[in-house]
């Protein structure tokens, strides 16, 4: 889990960096996952306001991969901002 969380970090500042460099912000954060079986699953969460820093997509984006589990493999891992 551990290598999954570096990656959720660099992820998550990679998306708000380019929601601040297109003047936006993103209310619904969500994540898509998958495994080495190419079986693919993604959750998402609406926060209260919008948010573009990456401290704020990574709480919310960090919340929903802890739901999941990593146990039959990883080989995607994505991050994703709307609204």
């Amino acid at each position: 889990l551990g290598a999954l969380r570096h990656e959720l970090v660099r992820r998550a500042d990679s998306v708000a960096a380019r929601l601040r460099a297109a003047g936006v912000a993103g209310r619904t954060i969500s994540i898509k996952v998958r495994f080495d079986d190419f079986r693919t699953i993604t959750r998402s969460a609406t926060l209260p306001s919008a948010v573009d820093t990456g401290h704020d997509v990574l709480a919310a984006a960090g919340e929903l991969l802890e739901r999941i589990d990593p146990a039959p493999g990883v080989r995607l891992l994505g991050v994703h901002a709307s609204q």
